[in-house]
C-alpha cells in the first residue's frame, strides 16, 4: 500500500532522517508544510537543507521557525551557524550573541565565536572564547586540543603545550593529540623530545604522522 508524501515525510522526521541528511526532500517539505505551527520539523528540515547545501531554503525555514519561537536559544544558534556558512559574519555574530543572552552556558556556541575570531585574524579572541567553552564543559578534551593545534600551526609551539597537557589529563591516549604534540615539539626545536615521542609511537604501533 502506498503512502502519501506527507506521511512519508513524517516518517522521515520521526526516524531522524532530517538530521542525517537522508530521505526524500519533497516528502520532507510536504510534511513540514502540513504542520505550519510546529517548530521542530522546520528546524530539522533546515538542518537537512543546510547539510545538502541549500542554504537559502534552510534560512527561510529557520526564519519561519523563529517567528513561531523567537526565544528559542537553539534556533538562534542554528541561525548563526547558517549565516556564518553563508558568509554573513556580522549577522551570524548577532545571532550567536542573542542565543547566549537566552542561554548563557553553551560551550559549542563559544567555540563557534572563537572560530569566527580566528577567521578574522583575532587569535586572542579565539583562545578566550574556546577557554570559556573549556570551563563550561571540562570533560571535553577536544577544546584544549583545538587551541593547541591552532597555536602550533601559528608558530606558537611552546604556548600550545599546556593545552596539550590539559587535553591529556582528560583523555590520556589520543592519536591526534600525539600527532599535534609531535608537531609542536618539532616546531619548538625540541628535537630530542620529538624523537623520543616518535619512537614511542612507533613501538606502540601508531603512526607518528
Amino acid at each position: 500500500i502506498g503512502v502519501s508524501m506527507e506521511t512519508s515525510g513524517r516518517l522521515a522526521f520521526e526516524r531522524g532522517n532530517f538530521e542525517a541528511g537522508t530521505g526524500d526532500a519533497d516528502a520532507m517539505r510536504a510534511f513540514v508544510e502540513s504542520v505550519p505551527g510546529e517548530v521542530a520539523p522546520k528546524r530539522m528540515y533546515a538542518g537537512y537543507l543546510r547539510f545538502v547545501g541549500r542554504f537559502d531554503e534552510a534560512l527561510l525555514q529557520l526564519e519561519r521557525a523563529l517567528e513561531l519561537d523567537p526565544l528559542n536559544a537553539q534556533l538562534r544558534y542554528d541561525h548563526g551557524v547558517l549565516l556564518n556558512l553563508m558568509g554573513r559574519r556580522t549577522e551570524a555574530r548577532i545571532a550567536f550573541r542573542e542565543s547566549l543572552r537566552l542561554e548563557p552556558e553553551q560551550p559549542n556556541l563559544y567555540t563557534a565565536l572563537g572560530q569566527m575570531d580566528l577567521r578574522g585574524g583575532d587569535l586572542v579572541g579565539f583562545v578566550q572564547n574556546v577557554e570559556i567553552a573549556m570551563e563550561l564543559d571540562p570533560a571535553d578534551h577536544e577544546q584544549p586540543l583545538f587551541i593547541a593545534s591552532t597555536l602550533c600551526l601559528g608558530g606558537l609551539a611552546k604556548q600550545a603545550l599546556p593545552y596539550l597537557e590539559k587535553s591529556a589529563e582528560i583523555v590520556a591516549e589520543n592519536d591526534y593529540a600525539d600527532s599535534v604534540r609531535l608537531s609542536c615539539l618539532n616546531a619548538g626545536g625540541d628535537t630530542e623530545a620529538a624523537i623520543r615521542l616518535a619512537m614511542r609511537l612507533l613501538e606502540a604501533g601508531a603512526d607518528p604522522g
